[in-house]
């Protein structure tokens, strides 16, 4: 997914297909592996059909943003979901 920017609207199958692990670490919160970048992209699903892509971070880091991201779900999904 390295093409795509933070605040980027994907469908969700394409969310799911970029990575080769994905997992809902909190409901709404999507972490997706991405090889090319050795790093973790996190999207915000904003309704049934669609993700934003929110960050990306480091195998380092990635515990810690799930962290920071976690509570912005719901807001990120009232804010932008249709």
């Amino acid at each position: 997914m390295s093409e795509k920017r933070k605040g980027t609207v994907i469908s969700r199958e394409e969310f799911i297909n970029s990575g080769a692990i994905v997992k809902e670490h909190y409901e709404g919160l999507l972490v997706a592996s991405d090889r090319a970048k050795s790093a973790y992209d996190i999207g915000i699903q904003i309704n049934d059909e669609q993700v934003m892509l929110v960050d990306s971070a480091s195998p380092q880091d990635i515990r810690h943003r799930i962290l920071n991201w976690a509570p912005l779900v719901a807001q990120y999904q009232r804010q932008y979901g249709k």
